[in-house]
């Protein structure tokens, strides 16, 4: 049998508000523009966030932050379109010497990458590396003032460029002081939106992929900055092997996201809880903290009409009979209510945590609803019809179950009959 912790999050601890900032300019050539790809693109980054670009389509730099746009006066963006304009002529000089020494025709690509970073202890690092075809090509150390060559051919350019030690000096004081400044500069700048912390929202559910086997998930969304730490414990030990990751991405609206699993035995004792730290705090959630999704889909005269339920109680009742055993027993499969698509009757979908039940009227989709509550409640489980929203193309009665009321949200006209793809995609 396995053990759940208590219903928690846990405000485990504040730690220092402090975190690394970075500020990073990119630049990059190709040999045969085309197919919507300039010449040479430049573009400056703050830590995750777009602030200039320049291309060689519009010879301009601009300012891709309203915060920039508010704070550097116009000459400044004048004066480095300027330089760019005269480094896009060099950066394409020097593509065509790499393509001369590799011996190359045809596409190929350069790439330079320049910044510092300002760390969560006050110190600071200064980065410059080119790359060519994609692969590092060589790499700037300050500290030594020389270059790093990855092949024969870069060797040859990093002999050139050690000869100029006045470059190289140029070089590490832009890395170590004016990159810097710049830096601070930007984040004062941008201060609302680059030193803001918005906390993560985390849920844990669970889905049962063998018989016997169950994976857990731990989904974090919805957070700024991106740096978050997720991960599974079971009893109190973190679990390293047996846990996937997924990459930390953006959500497109200026936060990110984030998840976990982890594969478990259903029948041990073992106690599983999610940790998650971010921007100072440590958050802690049991497994199977998360209830089982329903959603409920009606096709009325022309219309669809969506319904969504959100099951309650009985977490490891629905673990032990899973929605399969629920679904199978409540009919569903001989039943003639549901839409025809591709000439199949479909009533019922099943992926993730969410089950949707489709029917060609109200009164059909009652009835299907009827049959999967009353197979629920055998196995200890109960809508939870406050929690129960409805979305519908047409109008629809007022819906009582238990004595409760469903709550309708807005009505929703297509103006004709739409694949269900498309329903479950604008409800997204």
């Amino acid at each position: 049998m396995m053990l759940l912790l208590p219903l928690i999050i846990v405000l485990m601890m504040k730690l220092s508000d402090a975190r690394t900032h970075s500020l990073r300019y990119f630049r990059l050539g190709v040999s045969e523009p085309g197919y919507g790809i300039p010449e040479f693109i430049s573009a400056g980054y703050v830590d995750s966030h777009p602030i200039t670009m320049y291309n060689s389509v519009s010879q301009l730099k601009e300012p891709r932050a309203p915060w920039m746009a508010e704070n550097l006066e116009p000459d400044h963006w004048e004066r480095y379109t300027q330089l760019l304009r005269g480094w896009q002529q060099a950066f394409k000089v020097e593509l065509k010497q790499l393509q001369h020494h590799y011996n190359h025709s045809g596409f190929n690509t350069y790439q330079r990458m320049i910044g510092c970073e300002l760390l969560d202890d006050g110190s600071t690092t200064g980065f410059l590396q080119y790359a060519y075809d994609g692969q590092d090509f060589i790499i700037f150390n300050k500290d030594t003032l020389s270059w790093i060559a990855m092949d024969n051919v870069a060797n040859i350019i990093r002999r050139a460029w050690e000869a100029n030690r006045h470059e190289l000096q140029y070089q590490k004081n832009w890395l170590e002081e004016e990159c810097i400044a710049w830096l601070k500069r930007f984040l004062e700048y941008g201060k609302d939106t680059l030193q803001r912390t918005e906390p993560p929202k985390v849920r844990v559910n669970y889905k049962e992929t063998f018989p016997g086997i169950t994976t857990l998930y731990c989904r974090a969304h919805g957070f700024y900055p991106p740096e978050i730490s997720i991960n599974w414990m079971k009893n109190g030990e973190e679990i390293v092997q047996d846990t996937n990751y997924g990459g930390i991405l953006p959500s497109g609206d200026g936060t990110y996201q984030t998840w976990v699993s982890v594969e478990l035995d259903s029948q041990n004792g073992d106690i599983y809880s999610c940790h998650v730290e971010h921007g100072g705090v440590h958050m802690v959630l049991p497994g199977f903290q998360d209830s089982e999704t329903m959603l409920l889909v009606m096709k009325a005269v022309g219309f669809i009409v969506l319904a969504i339920a959100l099951a309650g109680v009985g977490i490891l009742a629905w673990r032990r009979k899973p929605r399969e055993y629920i679904m199978r027993n409540a009919g569903l499969e001989e039943a003639q209510a549901g839409i025809k698509i591709a000439r199949r009757n479909i009533n019922n979908l099943r992926y993730a945590d969410t089950t949707t039940l489709v029917a060609e009227s109200e009164e059909e989709l009652k009835s299907l609803l009827m049959k999967v509550k009353e197979e629920s409640e055998k196995v200890g489980l109960k809508l939870n019809i406050q929690k129960t929203k409805i979305m519908a193309s047409g109008p629809i009665t007022s819906w009582e179950i238990d004595g409760k009321q469903w709550k309708h949200c807005q009505t929703l006209f297509w103006g004709g009959p739409k694949s269900l793809q498309m329903v479950i995609e604008a409800m997204k």
